[in-house]
């Protein structure tokens, strides 16, 4: 893993977790998986299933190395329930993105306010 995509430890992805594997791109490569706290700006984050949903809050993302496939989820930070983001089915080009996309999701929810 390239520690210059690592978020700093004043960004708002301090909380995430990377079980990444290594060997991403093999076919029996694990699904890579990575999970960061987050506080939403006004208005929260929209999900599929409860509509709106504010406050410290998680962001799960997983991709498939085989097809690409992303899953994006969020939860109450610490809570069992865990919900979708509206929209996809979601792809990545190379499963390899993971970790970049997961982080430039966190900061497009992490925003700070106008």
């Amino acid at each position: 893993m390239n520690d210059a995509r690592r978020p700093a430890a004043d960004s708002p992805g301090t909380g995430s977790t990377d079980t990444d594997s290594p060997d991403t791109g093999s076919p029996d490569a694990p699904v890579s998986d990575r999970h960061t706290v987050f506080s939403p700006p006004r208005g929260g984050v929209m999900t599929a299933e409860v509509g709106v949903i504010t406050g410290e809050l998680e962001l799960h993302t997983t991709a498939d190395p085989k097809d690409g496939g992303l899953t994006l989820r969020v939860r109450y930070a610490g809570a069992a329930e865990w919900y979708t983001a509206p929209g996809g089915p979601y792809r990545l080009h190379d499963p390899r993105d993971h970790e970049v996309v997961h982080d430039v999701l966190v900061n497009l929810l992490h925003r700070d306010q106008p």
